[in-house]
């Protein structure tokens, strides 16, 4: 039975896949920087709100996508939970949707998991205007062909979302910050993997102006273990625990673009996702590493085209964040992922009127 409070986003659906009028699904629009530009007439979800159901005995959430991470993440506090996946914000005002649809994940990535490993079911309005519900509100019910997990990181060109049910996670005993000398990229990405198999409470990990940065999360005995290890091999300094909420959400002093370089170009700002141990991937600009070595966002006035290129060398993937002729933001999919997505995308939304072209150009 359908929710009687989703009807009129239901009727706004299907009144503009029977015109066929594109629709951009807005909930507090602070990922609109993420993605190709939005399109077509604005779908307001956001009053799409309030918790469903938790159950913190049983680790999982439901809430409606319209929901700001801001309530839901101070009511898992009152019980000493937590979002595994650490969504930034990056906004005022960011919603559940928001944060499934962008798929963009936290410090704790690489150790935690991101949104599709936490994410357990989903509810959405299809392109037909038909509500389907994938997945289940509990761990055990969740089995078979997961369709709720492309959800994550679609950008909303499968389904507006409606509901969302999630695993959540205990908040650590105590969460340590710290850094120490690292002066070369290459020792920088051997350490962090070796870092990585030697200490159980690694939950972030980076690489920054010549210094290795590291947090330890878990119970304040195996946090001080940890510490201790460390201090055995290098020389550290503690560091705020906000450094890391400030990178996933581009916040940190790196994300700035200065204007016009030397040769009269603006920079780019380039996510590059590659394995954790890959080693240097020879580009020019300024550099800052993250996930353990698996995310390096480089600053350059490289363009992208020849940038992807390179990095796909390396078995990796760019997307532009920010700067100059972002035509295509997302790194292009090779013809046989391409071809799987265009069934998906024809399958959920056969006239392609949800946030065409946010997440590529002919989806």
């Amino acid at each position: 039975m359908t929710d009687k409070n989703y009807l009129p986003l239901i009727e706004r659906v299907d009144a503009a896949y029977h015109s066929d009028q594109a629709l951009d699904i807005c909930g507090a629009s602070s990922k609109a920087f993420y993605g190709a530009p939005p399109a077509g007439l604005a779908l307001p979800v956001r009053d799409n709100q309030g918790i469903i159901e938790y159950d913190p005995a049983e680790l999982v959430v439901v809430a409606r996508a319209g929901t700001e991470l801001n309530e839901i993440q101070s009511v898992l506090a009152e019980h000493g939970q937590m979002l595994g996946f650490e969504p930034p914000f990056a906004g005022q005002g960011a919603t559940l949707g928001g944060a499934i649809a962008s798929g963009l994940a936290g410090a704790g990535r690489a150790y935690r998991g991101g949104v599709r490993d936490y994410l357990l079911g989903t509810k959405s309005i299809n392109g037909r205007a038909q509500v389907t519900q994938f997945g289940g509100r509990v761990m055990k019910n969740v089995a078979g062909f997961d369709l709720f997990r492309p959800m994550a990181g679609a950008m909303g060109t499968l389904g507006v979302l409606l509901e969302a049910s999630l695993r959540v996670i205990p908040i650590p005993e105590q969460e340590t910050s710290v850094e120490f000398d690292e002066a070369t990229q290459a020792t920088a990405i051997k350490t962090l993997c070796r870092f990585g198999k030697q200490l159980p409470g690694l939950s972030a990990g980076g690489w920054f102006q010549g210094k290795i940065q590291l947090r330890l999360s878990g119970s304040r005995l195996a946090v001080s273990r940890d510490i201790k290890l460390l201090e055995s091999l290098h020389t550290v300094a503690e560091i705020d625990n906000a450094n890391w909420l400030a990178i996933s959400q581009f916040e940190h002093p790196f994300f700035e673009l200065p204007g016009l370089n030397e040769a009269g170009s603006q920079d780019s700002i380039v996510a590059i996702d590659v394995s954790p141990a890959t080693p240097p991937v020879d580009l020019p600009g300024e550099l800052l590493i993250d996930w353990g070595g698996a995310r390096r966002y480089l600053k350059t006035s490289m363009s992208i085209g020849h940038l992807r290129q390179i990095v796909e060398k390396s078995g990796g993937s760019a997307t532009q964040l920010k700067g100059r002729n972002r035509t295509e933001f997302f790194h292009p999919l090779s013809p046989s992922l391409m071809s799987i997505h265009r069934r998906l995308k024809k399958s959920f939304d056969p006239k392609g009127i949800l946030n065409p072209g946010r997440l590529y150009p002919d989806l």
